[in-house]
């Protein structure tokens, strides 16, 4: 059952990362339009350019969180934790994705606030008078899947650390087996 949650949040979470990478090709798109119209006219430019940026900018960064953190892309720092015993790793996993997990919740209810604000308000931008709400909407889904993920992840290292079973990152690879060599050979 679990697995099937996690395989359904992840395929929400990619899928929403196709969004953001199709919106990053969009607004990368316009802003060359945007600049050699510059260049090659006399101050022609599209209309709009810094709305649509600021619009884009919403999906590609709201839309592509949940899937780095399942994915498990991001940066890590690892230098103090990596030298405790992996039972104890894991229980501090844990207590960080629950804690993320509640903020993201947080920011989830906030922006569906917000969300409520825009329509109540119908707020658009000032230029092209897009509907502000579409976009809001966007944040407040991909920040409620960034939560359900942290969600998921404090439910595997709760269940790793129940059941005693080591998880698959606490095995070295060969990479760093030979990167401690390395550095057992660099200090002697």
């Amino acid at each position: 059952m679990l697995d099937k949650i996690d395989k359904i949040v992840g395929k929400i979470s990619k899928g929403l990362a196709q969004i953001s990478m199709w919106a990053i090709f969009t607004i990368t798109f316009i802003l060359v339009v945007d600049i050699v119209l510059r260049f090659t006219t006399v101050s022609m430019s599209i209309l709009g350019t810094y709305e649509l940026t600021e619009l884009f900018m919403i999906l590609i960064i709201y839309l592509a969180l949940a899937v780095t953190q399942y994915d498990k892309d991001h940066i890590h720092v690892v230098m103090l934790i990596e030298k405790f015993p992996w039972r104890f790793r894991t229980f501090v996993e844990m207590v960080i994705f629950a804690f993320t997990a509640y903020l993201s919740y947080m920011l989830f209810y906030a922006a569906v606030l917000q969300a409520q604000t825009v329509a109540y308000r119908g707020l658009t931008t000032q230029v092209l008078f897009i509907p502000q709400l579409p976009f809001v909407i966007c944040m407040s889904i991909g920040l409620l899947i960034l939560a359900a993920v942290f969600t998921m992840d404090t439910i595997k290292y709760a269940i790793m650390g129940i059941t005693n079973k080591k998880p698959a990152s606490a095995e070295k690879t060969e990479a760093q087996k030979i990167v401690e060599e390395t550095e057992r050979a660099m200090e002697s």
